[in-house]
């Protein structure tokens, strides 16, 4: 057996563990649950070689390590930096790394957790040079036929292989692309929880579509590819999403409108007669623009404007952050919609909650 730790947005881990049973049903699947410390880990066990394994499409993960070995360098954070590289080092010369040969270029990559006296870049170039001196490969930091990812947390050692392409959320071409975008991972994690209970999606609306990833990720991997929507009340976003869709060459298969999803009269004149069963949004919620916002009239509008779109029974999974506690007084007072699920994730040092609603 193998065994893969899989990288995702700490609170997406039963998304991956669900995704990994749906493609690797067929290859006696073991999940556990992720070790202490590891937010975001998920540990698989198959009899799936790392050449199979590589081509397997999941969507919901960042990244693959094969692993090789897992230790424990007690006292770290009170070790010198040379003995701590050092003791890394030795566990490192007890592992066999394969793949690694003078026809075989690497890299190593390293993440830490914890209070270590060394830094990221430090143990990457102690662990290259034990490498390169065992192996005799040479070093390419650019394009390397095998990274070796070593994770640190706290005194934890987990030392592995890259299963996957480097960057997997990377699966996109943006010409359009903010400062603050969502990642695909992220997108599809909206995607799956909108399906939670067999829920069939039907047409998908974004009405806060920023740079597209939503519609891009919906159009890329639903099968058929249900009808897709997408609006803002930014002229820029809605051009930026339609020259994305047009470099993905996904253009004609999502419809694109200015429109202003707060203002439920024109949300419902913009949107009203499409058919829309499910919305996917990540609205303003609290950083940079979202400062601006009243956050209790912004949710009000906006749900009033979802319910008069969405037929009794639809679904609509959104983002709020900072200002949770609004978009909860909101709903408490309003008997349109029935919460059926809330977790909190993290992406990019932020806890967004995501919210299932129903439509009642």
């Amino acid at each position: 057996m193998y065994c893969y730790h899989l990288y995702t947005n700490p609170g997406l881990e039963d998304l991956v563990e669900a995704e990994a049973q749906r493609l690797l049903a067929d290859s006696g699947l073991e999940t556990e649950p992720s070790p202490p410390g590891l937010a975001g880990v998920t540990v698989l066990r198959t009899a799936l070689p790392p050449e199979e394994f590589r081509s397997a499409p999941f969507r919901m993960i960042y990244q693959a390590v094969r692993m090789l070995k897992s230790g424990r360098v007690d006292g770290m954070e009170h070790l010198a930096e040379e003995e701590a590289l050092g003791r890394i080092v030795d566990l490192a010369e007890l592992t066999d790394f394969p793949g690694l040969g003078p026809a075989s270029s690497i890299a190593v990559r390293c993440r830490r957790r914890g209070n270590q006296t060394f830094r990221s870049p430090a143990l990457e170039r102690a662990m290259g040079a034990h490498l390169v001196r065992r192996y005799t490969c040479p070093v390419n930091l650019t394009a390397p036929d095998v990274t070796v990812r070593i994770d640190i947390t706290d005194a934890r050692v987990d030392m592995g292989i890259l299963a996957t392409p480097a960057e997997m959320d990377r699966r996109y071409h943006w010409v359009y692309r903010p400062r603050v975008t969502l990642s695909p991972v992220t997108a599809q994690a909206l995607l799956q929880i909108a399906r939670m209970d067999a829920h069939r999606c039907g047409a998908i609306l974004d009405p806060f579509c920023g740079s597209g990833t939503i519609p891009i990720e919906a159009a890329s991997t639903a099968a058929p590819s249900p009808p897709l929507f997408a609006g803002d009340v930014n002229p820029e976003a809605i051009a930026g999403t339609r020259i994305n869709l047009h470099a993905n060459n996904l253009q004609n298969q999502v419809v694109t409108r200015c429109s202003d999803a707060t203002d439920p009269r024109r949300f419902r004149g913009a949107w009203g007669d499409r058919g829309i069963t499910t919305i996917l949004c990540n609205p303003p919620y609290g950083v940079r623009l979202g400062r601006k916002i009243d956050f209790h009239r912004f949710y009000r509008g906006f749900l009033l404007g979802a319910a008069q779109v969405l037929p009794p029974g639809g679904r609509l999974v959104m983002m709020s952050s900072r200002r949770r506690g609004a978009l909860n007084n909101v709903l408490a007072t309003m008997g349109e919609w029935r919460i059926i699920h809330v977790r909190i994730v993290e992406t990019g040092g932020v806890f967004p909650g995501i919210f299932l609603l129903e439509r009642c």
